[in-house]
C-alpha cells in the first residue's frame, strides 16, 4: 500500500537516505528541512520547514492538506546538536538544541497525530544519534512515554486500528 511518509531532517545524511528508500518502494515521501533543498525523484517532495516554529507547521499542514499529502507515518528525523563542553554552552546554543530535538518533535508529531486518529491510522518513528540518547536518556523515555500512553489509549478503543511509536538511536 502507498503511504504518504514526512521525514523531518531530509536533506541530507541520515534522513535523506530514508526519504530515498521509501520512496524507490512507492511510497510518497515528503522531505523537510529548514533550508531549501530539491529531489531528483517523482515520489520524493521537498519542502522548506522549520519545526520549531508552530504557524510554519500549521500552514504547511493546510497545505498538505489542500493537496491531500497528510501523512500516516511521521519519521522525525530533525536535529541539531552543539558540540562543545558544557561549560562553553551558550544560553542560546542549549535553547536552540532543546527547540529542535524536543519542541520540534512535539510540535510535528501534535500537528501529525491528528489525522493518524482521524483516521485510526498511523505510524510515528522518532530518531536521533547515540550521543543525544546516552546524554538525555530521559527526554527519549518522556517522549516514548507520552506516544505509548496515545497509542493504549486510542488502541483500547475498538474502531481504532493502530497509532504506534518507536524510537530509533
Amino acid at each position: 500500500m502507498n503511504q504518504v511518509i514526512l521525514v523531518t531532517g531530509a536533506s541530507r545524511g541520515i534522513g535523506k537516505s530514508i526519504a530515498e528508500s521509501l520512496a524507490k518502494e512507492g511510497n510518497t515521501v515528503i522531505g523537510t528541512s529548514r533550508s531549501n533543498f530539491k529531489y531528483n525523484n517523482n515520489n520524493l517532495i521537498s519542502m522548506k520547514l522549520d519545526i520549531t516554529v508552530r504557524d510554519d507547521i500549521d500552514k504547511f499542514f493546510l497545505k498538505l492538506k489542500e493537496e491531500n499529502l497528510l501523512p500516516n507515518v511521521l519519521i522525525n528525523n530533525a536535529g541539531i546538536t552543539s558540540d562543545k563542553l558544557f561549560m562553553r554552552m551558550t544560553n542560546d546554543d542549549w535553547d536552540n538544541v532543546l527547540s529542535t530535538n524536543l519542541t520540534g518533535v512535539f510540535n510535528i508529531t501534535k500537528a501529525c497525530i491528528k489525522n493518524m486518529i482521524r483516521n485510526r491510522n498511523g505510524r510515528i518513528i522518532n530518531i536521533s544519534s547515540i550521543l543525544l540518547s546516552t546524554i538525555s536518556e530521559m527526554y527519549f523515555n518522556i517522549l516514548s512515554l507520552t506516544l505509548d500512553i496515545i497509542y493504549i489509549f486510542f488502541s483500547s478503543n475498538s474502531d481504532f486500528e493502530s497509532i504506534s511509536s518507536n524510537i530509533v538511536s
